[in-house]
């Protein structure tokens, strides 16, 4: 009798971005790319027991949740608000493969899901997104989306910068006023041994 896979482990320590990467690699390769992963590597209480939870959003619009028990143990699954049952979970290749494909078949069904939100709002044109095929509001809202999502990146890149700049600027200023400190101290000797050096001649 052969012995029973082992499931595939998540880092617990490190659910972040980084520590996901291998899955979002995995979930690129079975044909359903992430755009975005919302992580923040906080543990919480669910039914007495720690776990955290980590957001894949796809760039077909659709959003993968995940929940990871402390020993790395994948506890739960949602595509959107359904829970996925994984039946492989040996190795990351395997779990994405599973999700890629319940992405793909819920597609349409998200689509249409989306496309019933957008009918009850105006767009810009004043008329209503109901009176646009449904196609071309998906694609113009998607675009839009991508542009909003690109903006915040470089924002958040823009800021990461301004912060190591102003960490730079203020250690120089330290550094510099140090300096100046004791140039001031050198000067003050300099200026008392010349007074004392007038009064003798």
């Amino acid at each position: 009798m052969k012995n029973k896979k082992a499931n595939q482990l998540f880092n617990y320590e490190k659910l972040n971005e980084r520590g996901l990467k291998p899955l979002v690699t995995a979930l690129k390769r079975a044909g359903s790319p992430v755009r975005e992963v919302v992580a923040k590597n906080r543990k919480r209480k669910v039914n007495g027991m720690d776990q955290k939870q980590a957001i894949l959003l796809l760039e077909n619009g659709q959003k993968i949740t995940i929940q990871v028990g402390t020993a790395g143990d994948l506890i739960q699954v949602k595509l959107n608000a359904t829970i996925i049952p994984i039946t492989n979970g040996t190795k990351y290749s395997a779990i994405a493969k599973e999700l890629s494909k319940a992405a793909s078949i819920g597609q349409v069904k998200f689509d249409k899901s989306i496309a019933r939100k957008l009918a009850k709002v105006k767009i810009d044109t004043g008329t209503k997104s109901g009176d646009t095929p449904v196609s071309t509001v998906l694609k113009e809202t998607r675009e839009t989306l991508g542009e909003v999502l690109a903006q915040n990146k470089q924002l958040k890149v823009d800021i990461q910068k301004a912060v190591d700049t102003n960490v730079t600027l203020k250690t120089g200023y330290k550094e510099n006023k140090k300096n100046h400190n004791n140039l001031a101290a050198q000067e003050e000797t300099l200026i008392t041994e010349l007074k004392q050096l007038t009064g003798r001649a």
